[in-house]
């Protein structure tokens, strides 16, 4: 991913944020997909609770996994946190079908790459026969860098689309 590709990704999140009090271009069907994530932890272990990891397996499968309800078919998932932290990721998060993950706000709710130099970006999005809908908002993706030859860095999307 070119720094142009990231820089454009980067503004329209702030566009997306900047217009937090305006009507959402989300359909009713969207938010009535909830899947909340209620532990701050990264991972994918059936101990009853949704992680964000969790949620996005979910979103992306369309299928229950731990504590998380069902992602819905050909609907853009919306992905809600029950609490307030940070979440350290040890690994990127993969997007394979449309989402919005909304946070509580940009200090509220924060996914932290706590500085691993990572492959792949932390919140990575490579799409092959469509082109969903993905938007981030209310929330803070931080500490993300890429080794030399990745593609790493906090969002990356395999189209030349953003």
């Amino acid at each position: 991913m070119k720094i142009y590709d990231v820089l454009r990704v980067m503004v329209l999140l702030l566009l997306w944020v900047g217009t937090a009090g305006a009507a959402r271009p989300f359909s009713t069907a969207a938010a009535e997909a909830g899947i909340v994530v209620d532990s701050l932890a990264d991972e994918m272990v059936d101990d009853g609770n949704c992680t964000l990891r969790e949620a996005l397996q979910a979103a992306n499968t369309n299928a229950p996994v731990d504590g998380c309800r069902r992602g819905s078919p050909n609907v853009q998932d919306r992905i809600t946190f029950r609490g307030d932290g940070t979440i350290f990721l040890t690994d990127a998060l993969a997007i394979t079908e449309g989402v919005q993950i909304q946070g509580n706000g940009q200090e509220a709710t924060i996914l932290d790459g706590h500085g691993a130099a990572l492959d792949t970006a932390l919140l990575h999005s490579s799409f092959t026969s469509h082109l969903p809908d993905v938007a981030l908002t209310e929330l803070t993706v931080q500490h993300a860098k890429k080794v030399a030859g990745g593609s790493g860095g906090a969002v990356f999307s395999g189209t030349d689309v953003v």
